[in-house]
């Protein structure tokens, strides 16, 4: 399960907020940023968009998403090739 809520306490500390600073900036009650960081909810599509752009980080990032970017996942592709290979010219032998 993804846990925004502890992502979202993260940054609102890293940034030295109180849960009532980050409400006024994001034009929500307290009570809601408390329900997101004990994950009771989580916070819509565009407010993860608008949470983004102020801690200018990813959605992917508050998400979890931890997928590698294109050459990282190519240049792991080709690792994974490679043992393949080897497992199979062992089984062959």
């Amino acid at each position: 399960m993804l846990e925004i809520g502890k992502k979202i306490k993260e940054l609102r500390l890293s940034k030295k907020l109180t849960q009532k600073d980050l409400a006024k900036i994001l034009n929500v009650t307290p009570q809601a940023i408390s329900k997101w960081e004990r994950n009771e909810s989580n916070p819509d599509i565009q407010m993860l968009v608008t949470l983004s752009k102020y801690f200018n980080i990813s959605v992917d990032d508050i998400l979890g998403n931890k997928n590698e970017n294109f050459f990282g996942s190519f240049i792991s592709k080709i690792k994974g090739n490679k043992k393949m290979e080897k497992v199979t010219k062992k089984k062959t032998k």
